[in-house]
């Protein structure tokens, strides 16, 4: 799988951000390497600092409670039936509630 510059530029955005945590650290885990390198090129941090940051991000995640949406039951480790539904990854929009199911969430 080759990653896009745009896409690692999404990644980098929703991790400064700390939004979507559980879906990056899902993805982090399978592309630790080039994420490394992602931040090493376009933010001029240095390898071992890239490798402390991750690594840092990572065991802030794992520290993490799962929640889950009240209506469809996705948690911060699962929302492909959010992917399903709406195309893309959901984000939470309170404590118990998706952005996939907002509309049938009031």
């Amino acid at each position: 799988m080759v990653i896009t510059r745009s896409a690692w530029i999404s990644i980098y955005g929703d991790f400064m951000k700390k939004k979507n945590l559980q879906l990056i650290a899902q993805f982090l885990d399978k592309h630790p390497d080039d994420f490394g390198r992602f931040l090493e090129e376009e933010n001029g941090i240095a390898a071992d600092e890239s490798d402390f940051i991750i690594k840092e991000f990572m065991e802030m995640v794992d520290g993490m409670e799962d929640r889950a949406c009240r209506v469809c039951g996705c948690t911060d480790h699962d929302c492909s039936q959010c992917v399903e539904k709406t195309g893309e990854p959901c984000h939470w929009v309170e404590e118990d509630l998706c952005s996939a199911c907002v509309d049938e969430g009031e």
